[in-house]
């Protein structure tokens, strides 16, 4: 049987305080020993620990692991460098695969214009996301103003560089595109998270969204060289709807995992 002056080492230990199991002769000591047993309580009734002492058991063997080094993640310019040619690359094969119909159509001006429109939203929404996976990063409004943001500069380029002239079927031609580029945009979401899958999602609705943002450019892209409707009307509904489309697909999707993590035991 131990003494009480042996007793006080195991209320020294914080596994202790936080509710861990005596050994078997000083939980004997406490049993028989008021004294101890009424100072043990009392400092298991003092503030509750963050986590519970199983959660905090299981940190505390995964940190005693050897940890294995790990890339960390791209600098800012070389990660929307790596977004901005990738997502080009993909978008221009798509587009050629599909038939580069649409090059035969607009002026030189008019093409060039849209791809540097697609290329800076491009720029600013993978820069948006690396600030999104980068703990401590500040961003100046939501992700979902970005989305707005990026789908009005597109509306605003289409219709002041396209004629105004819907013609039917505006709907059957309308649906084909936004289908064509919504294909296009779930490799361009892939490839994406594979470039951003170093870094922390702490926000998961924001990134998804801001994934599928960027997707749905690669999508919109694609469709600059293959759609035979270059008009502002089409433009502005149908390949605008694959950028909103596959950005609420990303906030769905990111909102779906931030449940998954929160109910997970």
């Amino acid at each position: 049987m131990i003494r009480c002056e042996e007793f006080n080492r195991y209320l020294d230990d914080p596994e202790v305080r936080a509710g861990a199991p005596l050994p078997g002769e000083a939980a004997a000591h406490a049993e028989e020993c008021p004294a101890c047993r009424a100072l043990l309580d009392l400092l298991r009734a003092g503030p509750s620990p963050a986590v519970s002492y199983g959660v905090e058991r299981r940190i505390r063997a995964s940190l005693a692991r050897s940890p294995e080094p790990v890339r960390p993640l791209a600098p800012a310019g070389a990660f929307v460098a790596a977004t901005v040619a990738g997502l080009g690359v993909l978008a221009a094969g798509a587009g050629w695969l599909m038939g580069p119909a649409a090059l035969r159509q607009p002026s030189p001006g008019q093409l060039t214009a849209m791809f540097v429109v697609l290329t800076a939203a491009a720029a600013a929404s993978s820069l948006w996301l690396r600030r999104l996976i980068v703990p401590a990063s500040t961003l100046p409004f939501s992700s979902v103003g970005l989305g707005f943001v990026v789908a009005a500069t597109f509306i605003i380029a289409v219709r002041l560089l396209f004629p105004w002239s819907p013609e039917e079927p505006f709907l059957r031609r309308g649906i084909g595109c936004w289908a064509a580029g919504l294909m296009v945009a779930v490799p361009a979401a892939a490839f994406v998270l594979g470039l951003a899958r170093r870094g922390v999602f702490l926000v998961r609705p924001a990134a998804g969204l801001t994934v599928g943002l960027l997707a749905g450019l690669a999508g919109a892209a694609a469709l600059q060289l293959r759609c035979r409707e270059l008009e502002a009307a089409h433009l502005a509904v149908w390949h605008t709807g694959i950028l909103l489309t596959a950005g609420l697909a990303g906030w769905l999707a990111g909102h779906i995992a931030a449940r998954r993590r929160e109910i997970r035991p």
